[in-house]
């Protein structure tokens, strides 16, 4: 959605899954514990960190809450609480961590594949770039998306939790949600048949001229 308040003029509508259209800053004087892991990664350790066993990375982070998806060994999932405190976002984790139900075997080969060769510091300059990105999202801070936009949530994200995108609707007049019960932080991955539903049925509504 950041994207659309920018450049509003080449959107009629707009959606989010998971991440709600709020200024939030992870570096305020008071964090939410939760988001420590987006600290960390501004650390080479971080890149060293998941770059160790790629394998480990992806099946670590890669998964649902669900039964299927509990990790053997492991008294816990990858959690993104202090992070550093703990000294890394694998730490407790077991060193063999199974293949998800997410990931069919090819695309974990292709992922592993692909990671393998260029590893992880690209996707978290992402995140190393915050900074610059939270004073850029400031000079548009307040304004609202007055487009069409959908907001997907999901019950069983523990990151991204449905409560954060309360109150969008003062920043997002036009505002449609929907939400599953039990989907986790993957919603593409973990309910696509779900999320393609909802999708064409709001696109239906919204942009009755489209062809879909």
């Amino acid at each position: 959605m950041a994207v659309a308040e920018w450049l509003w003029l080449y959107y009629v509508s707009v959606c989010g899954c998971g991440c709600p259209w709020l200024f939030t800053n992870v570096y305020s004087a008071v964090p939410c514990a939760r988001f420590d892991y987006q600290v960390y990664f501004q650390e080479d350790r971080a890149v060293e960190e998941l770059n160790a066993d790629v394998s480990r990375t992806i099946n670590a982070f890669i998964r649902t809450n669900k039964a299927v998806d509990r990790i053997p060994g492991a008294q816990r999932a990858l959690s993104t609480r202090n992070v550093r405190k703990r000294g890394g976002v694998l730490v407790g984790l077991p060193d063999a961590i199974p293949r998800s139900s997410l990931l069919p075997s090819p695309v974990y080969e292709e992922y592993v594949a692909a990671f393998s060769k260029k590893g992880f510091r690209g996707p978290l300059n992402w995140y190393r770039n915050y900074g610059a990105n939270w004073e850029w999202d400031g000079e548009v801070a307040n304004k609202k998306l007055m487009m069409p936009a959908l907001m997907v949530t999901g019950g069983g994200d523990t990151v991204l939790t449905p409560r954060m995108s309360e109150g969008m609707e003062e920043l997002v007049p036009n505002l449609t949600r929907a939400h599953h019960d039990t989907c986790s932080h993957w919603t593409q991955f973990e309910e696509p048949e779900w999320l393609s539903g909802v999708l064409v049925e709001w696109l239906a509504k919204v942009a009755p001229l489209a062809k879909l």
